[in-house]
């Protein structure tokens, strides 16, 4: 029994993602994803409430790879930027799934896949700023506090997630180092604040 849910799983995950190439994610309906995935309805809904939620879950799982460089963000390289790899990896994982967020921009995508990518990146940018309290900036005189944090991460997220889809829409994404530059020259340069990893 496990074997067969495993196998739905599967096979949903890969006909939800083929659809989204095709069309807007919050267009497809249960029937149709049902239809390409070859399984019921009532096996659909053991998975997820709506299809636009199952492709959210896709796209969630795939940046675990993202979460994984947060935990332990490494000092910045030479010639480089302390966030230049996790700005790379959430990047990558939009070239993989490019199709899939230019076919959703309507100018921008749906709100269940926009949070995937917010989430992920104000996250990133709380757990740094703890990490790291040293790289706060003094407002007023002030060391910035927690609830300033968190505002400054809600702000680079959306700025970032805004850029992507601007990019998007502009275009291929082609080589990621130009919008990686762009996004880290329109950031905040107090993330940038070199770390130590002792």
């Amino acid at each position: 029994m496990a074997q067969t849910k495993s196998r739905s799983a599967v096979a949903l995950r890969d006909a939800v993602v083929e659809l989204a190439q095709q069309k807007p994610a919050d267009q497809i309906n249960v029937s149709e994803l049902c239809r390409a995935a070859g399984i019921t309805r009532d096996t659909f809904y053991r998975y997820a409430a709506s299809p636009i939620q199952l492709l959210a879950q896709v796209l969630n799982d795939d940046l675990d790879t993202y979460t994984a460089l947060t935990r332990h963000l490494p000092a910045a390289p030479a010639g480089g930027t302390v966030m230049d790899a996790p700005s790379r990896a959430w990047l990558e994982h939009v070239c993989r799934f490019e199709a899939v967020y230019r076919q959703a921009l309507r100018p921008h995508l749906p709100t269940e896949m926009r949070d995937v990518l917010l989430t992920r990146i104000q996250n990133f940018m709380l757990t740094h700023a703890a990490r790291h309290p040293h790289i706060r900036p003094n407002i007023d005189g002030t060391v910035m506090n927690e609830r300033g944090i968190r505002l400054a991460a809600a702000y680079a997220a959306s700025g970032s997630v805004g850029a992507i889809e601007a990019w998007l829409a502009s275009g291929p994404i082609g080589d990621l180092a130009v919008p990686t530059a762009l996004i880290h020259a329109s950031a905040a340069p107090w993330w940038f604040s070199p770390v130590d990893d002792k």
